[in-house]
């Protein structure tokens, strides 16, 4: 009986000692979402590396937001593809940064890149931003928080 009962101590000694503490636990979950991050920084850096920046311009907004992307004519339309899940509200203006051309938004889509990091292929959610070319553009006068048309040369 006394052996029974120094086996049955020595078992729970060993699962004591294999059951990771709350440190450990907390050590774990802190490094792979530290790690994960890191990978999610390399994939954006990597894709904002390969690709031109865009200015998205919305209507009674003050200022811009920059987005990273490319040009996309596969269709015969021309579009936008966009890192991450955004919102762009139609008639917004797009201003391609590199190029210094001004687009309309006309509408959008969920789509997916694909970006290679270290030789490993990986798919993130983007926005197809479909464009309307033609734009107009006008000179204006500000006064107070309205803008006029300016009339002169």
């Amino acid at each position: 009986m006394a052996t029974n009962e120094v086996e049955k101590k020595e078992a729970t000694e060993e699962t004591e000692e294999k059951k990771p503490n709350a440190f450990s636990k907390f050590w774990n979950k802190t490094k792979q979402a530290v790690n994960d991050s890191m990978l999610e920084s390399k994939i954006e850096n990597e894709f904002r590396k390969a690709n031109d920046e865009f200015v998205i311009y919305e209507y009674e907004k003050l200022l811009g937001k920059a987005e990273i992307g490319y040009l996309d004519n596969n269709d015969g339309e021309d579009a936008a593809v966009l890192f991450g899940k955004l919102e762009i509200p139609s008639n917004s203006v797009i201003l391609h940064k590199e190029k210094d051309t001004a687009y309309y938004a006309l509408s959008t889509e969920e789509v997916e890149v694909e970006v290679e990091v270290d030789g490993t292929k990986y798919k993130r959610p983007a926005t197809r931003v479909h464009l309307n070319p033609n734009v107009v553009e006008v000179k204006v006068i500000k006064a107070n928080n309205k803008y006029y048309i300016y009339n002169g040369k």
